[in-house]
């Protein structure tokens, strides 16, 4: 026989729905924004029923569910409670927030919201967007199990609440670092390459015990774990090279070996773990300190140099043809090294670098033209070299380097309307060569490097935030030990610090989470 039991959620209200299971499906239907920004990546969210609206009296156990790509802050999933925990009188719903993948506790959004049970023979019970209001309610529309992810998109914060949306909450995490207690990473080194997959950092080649390294590591955050990387048919060992991931394979390339400057490399398969050789046939010439992004389908290798000169060429690599093919040089900039490359989703931009001199100046290599588009230079940054560079999405970020001194400034460029901004400097004196910047969604970490001085390798870091221009120090309590020529990748919610330098090679794996200042909003 059916059961009339309270049925969906849909923009925060419930009805009563003739349904057949025991469980309630409700539809939880929000806008999350992180630092006043709307969030994206990978959040845990947890629903709780309460007896009251402070007590600790709960009714059935919390409900997590994991949201693996939050994309404009838009949340929309599906939960289950046990029709028991209705019996007429109001509860209270509990939600927290935890950024993941990651462990520890919740952050909780207060105050709880109060679900109201049908009122005079309403047909709807109600989730009041006011916690202390009974009439406050939302007619719901939805039926059990739809999957509401069709919330109007809002760029900030204040278009939500100019537009009526009720804000439910806010609630904070404080940034920390912890080390993970793995104690089977691959050998100490630094000079090396990190890849992320979405599931794993794959750390490969450098120097260590060994000033060539030809090995490597794979690290899972989810269990704390390294697994090793095959050695069969594995590139010859070399540091200073290139690595990028496919969506399938990580791809080695160039670099210094034993036998000098390399032009080879290998595409390496974690699923099968192993290795593939790279075709030497149309390979750019042997080089080290160049960049290398992926497109989607090619590897663009630019720049560069060996003992002899600096380079201003390059080729594109298909690693599913195992074949190069060349990148014109008419219009290309000047030839370089050390310098910075990012991929936009249609253009590669290289900026600044050294060789004969330090460039103030870059271009724009166009891959389905074949060209090169010159780059704006009022308000760009200074010249530098071993500085960091992100995208943004919409932007490329330059930070750091050296010019003959350290560079404690940069720039945002932004390829549409080819103009530059002058980024907000740095309060504190941090070295800012031969360290990383990982870009997050919304913000840049920068941590660690140096100033071609043991004496002045940092622990130190910031965060910039491009929607305010401004820096934030990090000061998370015990920051790992200080060091350079490191690697740092993002994974959707922590930085990983593997290896690098400092009195002798590191082998430890440090996790960096930011803080986060979190919104959450009931949609109208």
């Amino acid at each position: 026989m059916k059961k009339a039991v309270l049925g969906a959620i849909a923009g925060w209200t419930m009805m009563v729905m003739p349904v057949y299971s025991e469980a309630i499906p409700f539809i939880f239907r929000g806008f999350l924004t992180d630092h006043d920004v709307p969030a994206k990546g990978i959040y845990d969210l947890t629903f709780t029923l309460f007896k009251t609206a402070d007590g600790d009296t709960r009714i059935g156990a919390s409900t997590v569910v994991r949201i693996s790509d939050i994309t404009n802050g838009i949340v929309g999933v599906k939960i289950d409670f046990d029709r028991q925990a209705f019996d007429g009188r109001a509860r209270w719903l509990e939600i927290g927030v935890r950024p993941g993948p990651a462990a520890g506790d919740y952050s909780r959004f207060t105050p709880r919201r109060v679900i109201l049970p049908p009122q005079n023979g309403s047909p709807s019970a109600t989730l009041a967007s006011n916690p202390t209001a009974a009439t406050d309610g939302i007619t719901n529309t939805a039926a059990p199990g739809d999957r509401l992810f069709g919330a109007t998109v809002r760029t900030d914060r204040q278009n939500w609440v100019k537009t009526g949306n009720t804000e439910i909450g806010t609630t904070s995490t404080a940034d920390r670092w912890h080390r993970s207690v793995n104690r089977t990473p691959p050998a100490a080194r630094y000079y090396h390459t990190a890849v992320w997959t979405g599931v794993e950092m794959i750390v490969w080649g450098g120097s260590g015990d060994s000033e060539f390294m030809d090995t490597g590591g794979r690290y899972n955050p989810a269990d704390d774990n390294w697994s090793s990387v095959s050695t069969t048919n594995r590139p010859v060992g070399r540091y200073l090279h290139s690595a990028v991931w496919t969506g399938k394979e990580m791809i080695v390339w160039g670099g210094l070996g034993r036998q000098g400057y390399l032009n080879d490399g290998g595409c390496y398969d974690p699923s099968k773990n192993t290795w593939v050789p790279v075709s030497l046939e149309g390979a750019p010439t042997s080089r080290c300190r160049h960049t290398a992004v992926w497109t989607g389908s090619e590897m663009i290798v630019w720049g560069g140099g060996n003992d002899d000169m600096s380079f201003n060429t390059g080729a594109r690599y298909n690693p599913r043809l195992n074949s190069w093919s060349p990148i014109t040089t008419n219009g290309a900039p000047i030839a370089r090294e050390g310098h910075s490359a990012v991929w936009t989703g249609a253009e590669m931009i290289v900026w600044s670098g050294g060789g004969a001199n330090y460039w103030k100046d870059g271009g724009r290599y166009d891959v389905a033209a074949n060209t090169w588009k010159s780059m704006a230079l009022s308000d760009a940054p200074d010249r530098r070299w071993e500085h960091v560079a992100v995208w943004t999405g919409s932007e490329m970020i330059v930070w750091g380097g050296f010019n003959g001194g350290y560079v404690n400034g940069g720039g945002r460029y932004n390829p549409t309307s080819n103009r530059w901004m002058k980024l907000a400097s740095v309060e504190a004196d941090y070295p800012s060569t031969y360290r990383t910047a990982v870009w997050t969604g919304n913000k840049m970490i920068a941590w660690g490097g140096s100033l071609f001085d043991i004496d002045r390798i940092s622990s130190e870091g910031a965060i910039y935030r491009p929607n305010s221009n401004s820096w934030v120090p990090i000061n998370a309590n015990n920051p790992p030990s200080r060091r350079d020529h490191y690697t740092a990748i993002w994974t959707g919610a922590e930085m990983i610090v593997w290896g690098g330098m400092n009195m002798g090679p590191h082998d430890d794996t440090l996790i960096y989470t930011p803080a986060h200042a979190l919104r959450l909003y009931q949609r109208e």
